[in-house]
């Protein structure tokens, strides 16, 4: 993996993935990589092109679950609806720690 998907993935929240070219077949991999082995960052697949590839690299078992590489960091968005509804949570989660943080008693 190459130092600017390490860059991007170590500070990332969440992975969006869309339909796209080779280039985004290659951050996409990255991304599953990541999440399988260094540490769980969510992967969300958005559309039917990227569901059809999940699905595909379930069904040719290139992406298999197992006791030590657990897929619950997977799932599927149908459409940009359901994608706004993780981002609205993500955003309300993101804001609850920062309101906590910011009135933490200073010590």
């Amino acid at each position: 993996m190459g130092e600017r998907l390490h860059a991007y993935l170590d500070d990332v929240g969440l992975v969006v993935v869309m339909g796209g070219g080779v280039g985004t077949l290659h951050e996409v991999t990255a991304a599953l990589y990541y999440a399988t082995t260094i540490r769980p960052v969510p992967v969300r697949l958005l559309g039917p092109a990227a569901i059809r590839l999940g699905t595909f690299l379930r069904a040719e078992r290139w992406l298999v679950e197992g006791p030590t590489r657990p897929l619950g960091f997977l799932a599927d968005l149908p459409d940009a609806a359901e994608y706004e509804k993780v981002r609205q949570a993500i955003i309300k989660k993101a804001t609850a720690i920062r309101d906590k943080a910011l009135h933490a008693p200073k010590g």
